[in-house]
């Protein structure tokens, strides 16, 4: 009986311990679980990221920082550009633009459309070639989001560079050929 009873007290005794040891496991695995959850980044809505300021892993984001910018699911993309103010006098949202992307030449691939949907209000120093010039940053809406080739639709990504020609006006080639007889019929020749 005494052995039983010692044998009783030590299965208690390990039942205590255990319990004990199962306790602080819990309390670690919660720990654990906030820190895991502190280092999850949830965003707001779904879509790609197409850019991530922060590039080094492990760095620490003061609260506020924008540590990701996303494109929402199915919105279409947005080319984001400069054009000089020298080049911008007869701009107006809503105007065609063409555009030609880097990585596929135009000749083979040809070019997307797209509408010039945004015009900041003010201008952004742009360094270019000739030193830096005032800008106006821009913004156009893709008509379609992939390259058409023979086969297939090439998908175009976030980070994609292209050239965009706003289009101001359109004229017939014949006028390029006719507006100087028509100016030399109106006015006369000048010499």
């Amino acid at each position: 009986v005494l052995k039983i009873e010692e044998q009783l007290n030590n299965i208690e005794t390990q039942i205590t311990t255990l319990n004990s040891e199962i306790s602080q496991s819990k309390r670690q695995i919660d720990s654990l679980q906030l820190q895991l959850k502190q280092r999850v980044l949830e965003a707001p809505v779904s879509g790609m990221v197409f850019q991530l300021p922060i590039q080094r892993p492990g760095a620490v984001v003061q609260q506020g920082t924008m540590v990701a910018e996303i494109a929402p699911e199915d919105s279409s993309l947005i080319i984001r550009a400069q054009m000089a103010t020298t080049e911008s006098g007869s701009l107006k949202k809503g105007m065609p633009v063409k555009l030609k992307f880097d990585a596929y030449p135009f000749q083979e691939y040809g070019v997307i459309a797209g509408e010039l949907v945004e015009i900041s209000p003010t201008t952004s120093e742009v360094e270019t070639r000739n030193g830096k010039v005032a800008a106006y940053n821009i913004e156009i809406a893709l008509n379609q989001d992939c390259l058409p080739t023979g086969k297939e639709c090439i998908g175009l990504r976030p980070g994609d560079t292209a050239t965009a020609e706003v289009i101001v006006r359109q004229r017939r080639i014949i006028d390029f050929i006719l507006d100087p007889f028509k100016k030399l019929q109106q006015g006369g020749l000048k010499l």
